[in-house]
């Protein structure tokens, strides 16, 4: 089986962080853009409200690969319970909570776990660490992922060890709109548009790969 991996898991979960905010609402269900922001100073309530927008579909789509789409599905409480992607490869991200809270992420593909993601740490509302389980290699121990805020809740570095060992470590410096400008020596611009990945709370931790 292949793995669905795009590159290191770290350097995507860096990525996510900065597909996954905006401050608009819009009147709209079904995006299909490759959207981009920062991270937001607020993680919204895992719990959707009726009369918030809700993300049900989003297309990726970029040259030469085939689109691919992620279809949201969830809970009769509101709650996200699984991503389901198509396209190459399908696979599905499984989710669950501790109330408001995420339990654990399991990534299945061809009917076999690939990975899960656990043991989520919280400050408040915030995701200060989590484990993460190679379960197709068989890695006998997790990688340990470390995340910290500056003083406005904002993702200030982004830290991957395993057995203790740090093996990665991204920080993030920010203007006054809260954008991320740099990044480990990248910089970034931004338009003004809405940003619908940030309206499901966590996905930086919950599609993982």
């Amino acid at each position: 089986m292949k793995r669905i991996l795009f590159g290191q898991s770290s350097f995507l979960l860096a990525t996510l962080f900065f597909l996954l905010t905006a401050c608009q609402k819009e009147k709209t269900q079904s995006f299909d853009s490759q959207p981009n922001g920062t991270v937001s100073s607020n993680r919204p309530q895992a719990i959707a409200r009726s009369n918030d927008l809700v993300v049900q579909t989003f297309t990726r789509a970029w040259p030469g690969n085939s689109p691919r789409q992620y279809r949201f599905v969830y809970a009769s409480n509101g709650s996200l319970d699984s991503i389901v992607v198509t396209g190459t490869p399908n696979y599905v991200y499984r989710v669950f909570y501790k109330g408001s809270h995420l339990d654990s992420v399991i990534l299945v593909q061809n009917n076999r776990t690939v990975s899960t993601v656990r043991d989520f740490q919280y400050q408040g509302n915030l995701i200060t660490g989590f484990h993460y389980f190679d379960r197709i290699n068989n890695f006998p121990f997790p990688w340990t992922y470390s995340i910290g805020y500056d003083n406005q809740k904002r993702t200030s570095v982004i830290e991957r060890s395993y057995l203790n060992n740090l093996q990665y470590r991204k920080e993030f410096l920010y203007n006054a709109n809260d954008n991320i400008i740099s990044s480990n020596g990248a910089i970034y611009t931004y338009d003004d548009e809405l940003n619908p990945l940030h309206l499901v709370p966590d996905l930086f931790a919950i599609m993982f790969e």
